[in-house]
């Protein structure tokens, strides 16, 4: 007996019912010479299915960043809605929509608007769309959590990116007065401006 992920999500009847044609299919076919080719990739695909519904395979439990379900645009706050699971233990930067302007490097100095949300949270514990003010800081020196001087460098002015911090680049075992401590935090972060250092 396979013992099943509590932290998997469970497929969809639509997924079932997929599975359940497909590897239909393969019963059907036998493994005959003639068709051993045909009944490898149905079979292939049955096994897709079922590890994509289950997050059972290595690809499967590969953490999925939270989706943009309204403001998905350049210059719009920004609502989040999380999968079940585990945050991703590591640095993670998805580019939601590319710039085409000078690409961001160490030294820089740069001004972006940005949302805040703590893993699994419902509301983002701060973010400067509402407050109508980018925040403006040089990438590198420190003057914010490590996770944005590493992942902003290289993305382009205009770009939309989403950013997923793990605690040791974030705000650590101390947390802060918005952050409990060891939570991974979520960053939706619009690049504004970018003035090159010297």
């Amino acid at each position: 007996m396979i013992e099943q992920d509590t932290g998997a999500t469970q497929p969809t009847d639509d997924e079932y019912a997929v599975a359940n044609v497909v590897t239909t299919s393969c019963r059907l076919e036998r493994v005959h010479p003639r068709y051993y080719l045909r009944y490898v990739a149905c079979l292939t695909v049955g096994l897709s299915f079922i590890c994509l519904g289950l997050q059972g395979c290595s690809r499967g439990t590969q953490p999925v960043l939270p989706l943009i379900v309204a403001g998905p645009n350049f210059g719009q706050k920004p609502t989040l809605a999380f999968a079940k699971g585990i945050p991703p233990k590591d640095l993670q930067v998805e580019v939601i929509s590319p710039g085409s302007g000078t690409p961001v490097k160490r030294g820089d100095t740069v001004e972006v608007n940005f949302l805040g949300q703590v893993w699994g949270e419902r509301k983002p514990f701060d973010d400067s769309f509402d407050q109508d003010q980018p925040v403006r800081f040089v990438v590198g020196a420190g003057q914010v959590v490590e996770a944005w001087d590493r992942g902003l460098i290289g993305e382009r002015t205009g770009s939309r990116i989403e950013m997923s911090v793990p605690p040791s680049l974030g705000f650590g075992a101390d947390g802060s007065s918005s952050v409990q401590p060891e939570a991974t935090v979520i960053y939706v972060i619009d690049i504004l401006a970018n003035s090159p250092g010297y």
